[in-house]
C-alpha cells in the first residue's frame, strides 16, 4: 500500500512538470471563457438596420408591432437593473438595439402561398433580412412564423416575439374594453 502511494505521487509529480500540462492548465480556462463570451460580445456589437417584412392576415396587430419595433429603446435605468438582478431577472437582451426596415405586405385572398414563396425567395436572394408572417388566427393560437436568412441572430426573433406578443395583448385588452390610459 504503501508503494501504490509512493508510485502515485511520483507519477503524479512527473505529469505535472510537464510543458503541457502547465500550458493547457492556463490556455483552457481562457479558451473556454473565450468560446462562451466571445459570441456574445460580437452579436451585442452587430447591431444593424435589418429589412423586415410583415405580413398581417388578420390586419390588426401589423401596425402595433411596427410601431413597437419603430421605437426607440430607451436607455435601462441602473436602480432597475439591480432589482432585475437581484429578483433573478436578467439584463435586457444586447441584441434587442436593431433598428428596423419595416415593410407591410398584404396578401390577396388564396395568394398566401405564393405571398410566402415570394418572400423566401427573396430573404434568400438578400433582399430582405426576415419576414414575420402572422396568420388570420394569431389572436386565438398566439403563433407567428418568423423567417430570417441567419439563423443564428436571436435577437431579431426575440424583439419579434416581444413586438407581437405586446402588439396581440393590446388589441385583446381593447376588445374587451379596457382603454389604452388603463392598459
Amino acid at each position: 500500500m504503501k508503494n501504490i502511494l509512493h508510485i502515485f505521487v511520483r507519477e503524479y509529480t512527473e505529469r505535472v512538470r510537464t510543458k503541457a500540462f502547465l500550458i493547457l492548465t492556463i490556455l483552457a480556462p481562457v479558451l473556454i471563457i473565450a468560446m462562451t463570451v466571445g459570441p456574445i460580445y460580437f452579436m451585442a456589437r452587430s447591431n444593424k438596420t435589418q429589412r423586415l417584412a410583415i405580413v398581417d392576415l388578420d390586419g390588426r396587430l401589423a401596425p402595433l408591432v411596427e410601431k413597437r419595433l419603430l421605437e426607440k429603446p430607451k436607455p435601462p435605468d441602473p436602480k432597475e437593473e439591480i432589482k432585475k438582478a437581484s429578483s433573478g431577472g436578467g439584463r435586457n437582451n444586447p441584441m434587442l438595439a436593431d433598428t428596423y426596415t419595416i415593410e407591410l405586405v398584404t396578401v390577396a385572398p388564396g395568394q398566401e402561398s405564393a405571398t410566402r414563396a415570394s418572400l423566401s425567395e427573396r430573404v434568400n436572394h438578400d433582399k430582405l433580412d426576415a419576414y414575420l408572417w402572422l396568420g388570420k388566427d394569431v389572436l386565438q393560437s398566439s403563433e407567428a412564423d418568423y423567417y430570417a436568412r441567419n439563423t443564428s441572430d436571436l435577437g431579431g426573433a426575440a424583439t419579434a416575439q416581444q413586438a407581437v406578443s405586446n402588439a396581440a395583448r393590446q388589441v385583446r385588452m381593447t376588445e374587451k374594453g379596457v382603454s389604452a390610459d388603463e392598459l
